[in-house]
């Protein structure tokens, strides 16, 4: 069982852009899938997967070509039909081993 030890609050539309733009930088064909979404009022929850090949800088990791298949949630609090704040959270441990040399 892996331990959800990456967590981030984007408490502005800007925070969130910005982490859009480094895993789509890092991972350009990233794609995610809904597994499941529960929402009330203007809160929405979402459980997902994410794929993607490791083709460009991720923070201090240098590009590896390899793929990831990683699971996440993610909260979010919306105005206008418009992300006003999300947290999400997802494995790092788990996302990390998948892109460590065999």
């Amino acid at each position: 069982m892996h331990r959800c030890r990456q967590t981030a609050l984007s408490r502005a539309r800007e925070d969130l852009r910005r982490r859009v733009l480094l895993f789509r930088g890092a991972f350009p064909d990233i794609h995610f899938t809904v597994d499941n979404i529960l929402a009330e009022g203007d809160e929405v929850a979402v459980k997902y997967t994410f794929r993607g090949t490791h083709t460009g800088r991720f923070g201090d990791l240098e590009p590896t070509g390899r793929t990831i298949d990683i699971s996440g949630v993610l909260i979010a609090q919306l105005r206008d039909s418009r992300i006003e704040s999300a947290f999400s959270a997802f494995d790092t441990t788990q996302m990390l081993s998948q892109l460590a040399p065999a």
